[in-house]
């Protein structure tokens, strides 16, 4: 049995999946299993995933009987998976050199369930090679707990605690979650929320590590910004989540004051059009925010923005 099983969906990146398979090849700890799920793709991709498969055998190949989407990908390689902690990686980015026993280090240093790591940012033409992809095992800072809300706290609001990549989970916890196949993009916003709550009572451990390389590819969604089918995605993701959870707690009252964080936060962005102002109202009256610890003043704020009062509502958020 592989110690740590990596899931790498794919399609359509041929031009970066050769960097991305050979970041997981190189890895310093030999025990993996590296699943690839391929999702149809019509590019060069399964040539280059065949090579990499028949000159080493830790690979597995997938091939998605029809193209449904990376959320479908992920959940085939974990069917698939092995090991005994699984790991993502996105097939247009790359894995530092030491990433998995970095991780694992970590893991078994403190008896954790779960490991987040860090990521640096890399452009588009980013080559990988072993020169540049050594981080240091030690010398990093490291926070470990059992309370997750207060374990997600701890974790910069930016693209870190939500996605699935550069994080090591134990899979009998991870168990039979699965990616939330009619969600994208925000797909990982669903799937991470529900983990964490999954991992509730188990040790948790950040460490400021870097782990992987996060490409900022031409096609990245992150890139195309605030529009239509993002905001879509984030709508479905949190409605999704809000019917998993229990109906009071921390955890709950936690995710209400997430929620409103990143409602505030596209407060301040150019929406396209009024799509925006439809998901405030959908997340509103689904009733997130019914125990969120949040104040009557930004409450009155939020009720505001739902009726169409944008610039008066702006002024309770500050």
């Amino acid at each position: 049995m592989p110690k740590i099983s990596i899931i790498i969906p794919n399609y359509n990146n041929a031009s970066y999946l050769p960097d991305c398979i050979r970041s997981v090849q190189n890895q310093m700890f030999k025990e993996i299993e590296i699943i690839i799920v391929d999702d149809c793709s019509t590019d060069e991709s399964m040539k280059i995933i065949n090579e990499f498969a028949t000159n080493d055998n830790r690979i597995k190949v997938i091939e998605m009987p029809k193209n449904s989407g990376v959320s479908t990908a992920r959940n085939a390689g974990l069917k698939a998976a092995k090991g005994e902690f699984i790991m993502f990686l996105d097939s247009d980015d790359c894995l530092f050199a030491n990433a998995a026993v970095s991780m694992l280090s970590v893991a078994s240093a403190n008896r954790a369930e779960l490991v987040v790591g860090r990521y640096s940012y890399v452009n588009d033409d980013f080559a990988w090679n072993p020169a540049v992809a050594m981080g240091s095992i030690g010398g990093h800072g490291m926070t470990f707990t059992k309370d997750i809300t207060e374990f997600i706290k701890m974790i910069d609001f930016g693209i870190t605690p939500v996605t699935c990549w550069g994080k090591l989970f134990r899979r009998e916890v991870l168990g039979d979650l699965q990616f939330s196949a009619d969600i994208y993009p925000n797909e990982d916003l669903d799937f991470m929320l529900r983990a964490y709550f999954k991992f509730t009572g188990h040790t948790a451990v950040l460490s400021d590590a870097p782990v992987v390389f996060y490409r900022r590819s031409k096609n990245s969604i992150i890139l195309a910004g605030l529009n239509n089918k993002f905001i879509e995605g984030w709508q479905k993701a949190v409605l999704s989540v809000n019917k998993y959870l229990p109906a009071d707690g921390k955890y709950r009252r936690f995710f209400g004051g997430y929620v409103l964080a990143m409602l505030r936060s596209m407060l301040g962005q150019p929406s396209v059009d009024e799509s925006l102002c439809s998901a405030v109202r959908n997340i509103y009256m689904a009733g997130v925010f019914a125990n969120a610890d949040i104040s009557k003043r930004v409450r009155f704020g939020l009720k505001l923005y739902v009726l169409g009062f944008k610039r008066l509502s702006r002024y309770f958020f500050r």
